[in-house]
């Protein structure tokens, strides 16, 4: 949830417990997790660079045996602030929350797709994963721990829902909530799951102004264009490209296929409509994948 230069990002596999449809890693699940030798070192290679914070992603890094042990040993290491991002099932374990706050995990991020478990299970292939995931926030906060943020996915299947999932956030007092517009790489599935923007606008702009209605930082990330946008340019938009967390690997192999699979996806060009934009110097233009599928017919330049 931070763009710190000084976090360093550990991908500790691509192993999950859930099946999310959308997902951009679904093609890296064959390829091997690291072992905990190779990312203790990559955990050391971090901290000789200066870093004094680390971000643990998957995968899902919780279904690990040794995750306890890998925040364990950053803090040993020095790292002042250890960051995971999750699905969150494993946290509806009361023992396991515990253990992973006793571990000095500082900031914990839980992935939710819905305000329901109809609708949420229904992009996690998994029955039951909303009612953990809400269990596992809801332990955390019993033992007083609050230091949670959020990521939705923003799809066709739960964009209409966005100001629902919002109401939920705001009553968790989330301070810091990201909402990604969905990233697939294969044609089938991108047509099954990304929204048209001018459809979607209404309701992204609606759970955003809650989020600052309650002072709250909730951002939306990678959006296909920024023309539906315009109040939000400055403070509710980033882009991933621009976050400058490193990412230290040693399974180069698998990580590059990751990183190459998510570039294919999200490729922005300039269309000659931007030219005129007054946030052409803000917004990064459209997406290659976006233009291809749906035209642009929905470019509206901010004049």
């Amino acid at each position: 949830m931070t763009n710190d230069a000084d976090q360093a990002k550990i991908v500790l596999g691509f192993s999950c417990n859930n099946d999310c449809h959308f997902c951009y890693e679904k093609d890296n699940r064959h390829l091997p997790d690291k072992s905990t030798s190779e990312v203790k070192q990559e955990i050391s290679a971090a901290r000789k660079k200066g870093r004094t914070k680390i971000h643990f992603i998957g995968g899902e890094p919780t279904i690990r045996a040794d995750i306890l042990d890998l925040i364990s040993y950053a803090k040993k290491l020095g790292f002042k602030r250890a960051h995971i991002t999750t699905n969150g099932r494993m946290f509806a374990y009361p023992k396991f929350a515990k253990q992973m706050v006793a571990s000095g995990i500082l900031e914990v991020v839980f992935s939710i797709h819905g305000h329901s478990g109809k609708v949420h299970d229904s992009q996690t292939n998994i029955p039951g994963s909303f009612d953990q995931l809400v269990r596992g926030i809801e332990n955390l906060k019993k033992i007083k721990f609050d230091r949670i943020g959020t990521n939705t996915v923003i799809t066709k299947i739960n964009y209409r829902h966005l100001p629902q999932i919002g109401n939920i956030l705001a009553r968790w007092k989330i301070r810091r909530a990201e909402f990604i517009y969905v990233a697939v790489m294969d044609q089938k599935n991108f047509l099954k799951y990304t929204p048209l923007v001018s459809k979607a606008a209404p309701y992204i702009s609606h759970v955003l102004g809650i989020g600052h209605k309650h002072g709250y930082r909730w951002d939306l990330l990678n959006p296909p264009m920024g023309c539906y946008f315009k109040n939000y340019f400055g403070s509710n938009i980033s882009y991933g490209d621009s976050k400058k967390e490193e990412i230290f690997v040693t399974l180069a192999n698998a990580q590059a296929i990751h990183m190459a699979s998510k570039k294919k996806v999200i490729n922005y060009i300039r269309a000659k409509e931007c030219k005129d934009c007054l946030v052409e110097n803000k917004c990064l233009g459209i997406w290659q994948k976006y233009l291809d599928n749906y035209g642009k017919k929905e470019l509206r330049p901010i004049l």
